[in-house]
């Protein structure tokens, strides 16, 4: 069975392959802080990802952690990757959209992190384009 650990170094190396020429920064190591696990510089333009992995359709996050993704999304972008062992699949949503998780369609069934480093490009992309 996979842990998050296993999880985000899996997706750090798919996303440093995928998005070539990016900045991949690893924050999960810092111990006791509220930082995300991942920020990706790309283009001049930055996204914050915090993974995790559950069960059920249920996201825990402590609530210092959920402002940061807030105030880190009202800055720039910042989203959950949630990777769901039932069912298995990953999805993508804003903080604000966090506890709403059972409303929110997978951007990938099973637990494909080329879709979730495509989906990365895609707002990075979009992001450039403003």
């Amino acid at each position: 069975m996979s842990s998050e650990a296993t999880i985000c170094s899996t997706l750090g190396t798919t996303l440093r392959q995928r998005l070539s020429g990016s900045m991949v920064f690893k924050h999960a190591d810092m111990s006791g802080t509220i930082m995300p696990d991942f920020s990706v510089t790309w283009g001049g333009r930055t996204i914050w990802l915090e993974i995790k992995l559950i069960d059920r359709l249920l996201v825990k996050s402590k609530e210092a952690q959920k402002e940061m993704m807030r105030r880190l999304d009202t800055a720039g972008q910042a989203y959950y990757v949630v990777y769901s062992r039932d069912p298995h699949a990953v999805f993508m949503l804003r903080p604000a959209l966090i506890d709403r998780l059972s409303d929110t369609e997978p951007i990938s069934s099973g637990w494909n992190h080329v879709a979730v480093s495509e989906m990365v490009r895609s707002l990075l992309l979009v992001e450039r384009e403003r």
